[in-house]
């Protein structure tokens, strides 16, 4: 009778514990099934940021430029000498390390290259996480992400989207380990998300030196005060990099989507919000229009360059609801369940620009993994279900919540304020795989406090009617 027991309640116990995975298996054959089936329907523009990535690695056009400029897919590409114009970005890192092989052979790049290595430290982040003992969900989620053919597309780009969803992830990982990393080697890994979480086209810092502390996870030693001491400086210093000094250390159509999609589109009198931030009020008619279709004269260039990211921080808080208007346009383009499409756009034979950067076809395929995103009161949805778990979570659970939180609100503040409203589904890509995530985080806690009610009201009863039916 006693061994019959102790079957039944195994047997329970099995059952129970099985039930999150075969929930967790279904909720991901539901969501990621469609978009890993279905066929990818965006287009990666020029393959690169090219001024901000291509140019500082040395890397440019194999074919000529009026034919391969702007193109969905350039896979190969020439090793030239790293030019002096364009701007310094840690994604030029990466472009760097996959040229390598390249140069020791003397041959072009290929864009295979590029995607082994990502391959590669998508592999070393699972063995560091293994090593960690991270949840096997939480591994297998990371990996299917990547199924997502709106996500995989960048492990085949220059574009510095790439780094960056490894970043998130990694930070994430690092969070919910259950044997975290401890001492100085935890700043190992945290080094490589700074690397590649610095993914702003504007060079900009403010999302890895957020998710350093973040994903500081350690017990309790004579060198936390220290490491914690040099992760603040760290924030401190990255955070006046950026605020500080004029626009000059960003190229200028950020500047001037900065301003003129920003304030100047979301503010009632665009005159007075141009002149508050120091520019002529005679430049309104450019309020609401987006650099590539119009002719900016050099004196508007000048006065854009005056214009600091401490001036734009400055007016939207003076501004409350023009603030609230950017959020709602962030909040749209998050909700939008379509592919993202970069566009194309190519060149004339006279030489001067053609095509656009809509799509000719709308696609009418929906990315289903993010129509949770799209749902009536979703994001209030969303909002209480992070309280929830910021207060009563675990404590990596919390700090796994902080991570993603922080990537999606700062990932809004880094676009808005370094491009203004300018493409925002794109520049908010990174920020909505984090909403993914949490969302995804937020559902596995549900299961798992679902099944241990489950066990706590229908163990004793399983128990019982065993030993009753063996009896």
């Amino acid at each position: 009778m006693e061994v019959d027991d102790s079957r039944a309640r195994s047997a329970a116990r099995r059952a129970s514990a099985a039930l999150p995975w075969i929930a967790w298996v279904g909720l991901s054959a539901v969501l990621l099934g469609p978009s890993v089936l279905g066929r990818p329907t965006l287009g990666v523009a020029d393959n690169g940021d090219y001024w901000r990535v291509l140019l500082p690695a040395g890397l440019d056009y194999a074919a000529p430029r009026e034919r391969s400029l702007q193109r969905f897919v350039e896979p190969r590409w020439a090793l030239r000498a790293p030019a002096e114009e364009g701007w310094l970005s840690s994604a030029s890192v990466v472009a760097w390390t996959a040229r390598l092989p390249s140069a020791a052979l003397g041959v072009d790049l290929f864009l295979w290259q590029l995607t082994a290595l990502y391959l590669a430290l998508l592999g070393v982040m699972l063995a560091l996480a293994q090593r960690a003992e991270v949840p096997d969900a939480w591994l297998t989620l990371g990996v299917v992400v990547f199924a997502d053919p709106e996500v995989a597309l960048h492990l085949a780009s220059f574009y510095a989207v790439g780094p960056a969803l490894l970043a998130v992830l990694g930070a994430a990982w690092l969070a919910l380990a259950r044997r975290p990393l401890t001492g100085w080697r935890a700043l190992t890994p945290l080094c490589a998300l700074a690397i590649f979480g610095a993914f702003s086209q504007q060079s900009q810092v403010l999302l890895p030196v957020a998710m350093l502390p973040l994903a500081l996870r350690s017990s309790s030693g004579r060198g936390r005060v220290a490491r914690a001491a040099l992760l603040v400086t760290v924030t401190l210093l990255a955070s006046l990099h950026y605020f500080a000094g004029s626009g000059h250390r960003f190229p200028a159509i950020n500047d001037y989507h900065a301003v003129f999609l920003g304030p100047a589109r979301l503010s009632d009198s665009p005159p007075e919000a141009l002149s508050e931030l120091g520019i002529s009020a005679r430049f309104v008619d450019h309020a609401g229009v987006p650099y590539f279709r119009t002719d900016v004269p050099p004196a508007l260039e000048r006065e854009l360059a005056e214009v600091s990211r401490a001036d734009l921080v400055g007016w939207y808080l003076s501004h409350p609801s023009s603030a609230l208007r950017a959020l709602d346009r962030a909040r749209r383009a998050l909700s939008d369940p379509r592919p993202l499409w970069l566009g194309s756009h190519g060149y004339t034979a006279e030489g001067s620009p053609s095509g656009t950067w809509d799509p000719p076809v709308r696609p009418r395929a929906l990315r289903v993994i993010t129509l949770h995103r799209a749902w009536p009161w979703g994001g209030l949805i969303w909002l209480v279900a992070m309280a929830w778990l910021l207060w009563r979570g675990r404590r990596e659970v919390r700090l796994a919540v902080g991570i993603l939180l922080s990537t999606v609100g700062l990932g809004v503040a880094v676009a808005i304020l370094g491009d203004g409203t300018f493409s925002l589904r794109r520049h908010l890509l990174v920020a909505g795989l984090a909403w993914d995530l949490s969302f995804a985080l937020a559902s596995w806690q549900l299961v798992l406090a679902a099944g241990a009610a489950t066990r706590a009201r229908w163990g004793g009863v399983w128990s019982r009617r065993s030993r009753s039916s063996a009896s």
